[in-house]
């Protein structure tokens, strides 16, 4: 389907600053939607390969990207 590949470190890393930032945000309001406030229990949910908390944000991170390229 894509005939250059590139992994999503090297994209995120290509990004402008506006772009990072707009990214940040989203992603900011997914984890609000969370309705976690301990910061810990936050990361060691999202270290978790199986847990829900990390299959949402990377549904997120999948729906951002694919919204970016459409425009």
């Amino acid at each position: 389907m894509c005939k250059s590949y590139k992994p999503l470190w090297q994209v995120l890393s290509n990004m402008s600053e506006a772009n990072k930032v707009k990214l940040a945000n989203h992603m900011l309001r997914v984890a609000q939607n969370l309705e976690i406030s301990d910061g810990i229990l936050l990361m060691s949910i999202i270290a978790e390969p199986t847990c829900a908390a990390r299959q949402t944000m990377a549904r997120e991170l999948v729906s951002y990207f694919g919204a970016s390229l459409r425009q």
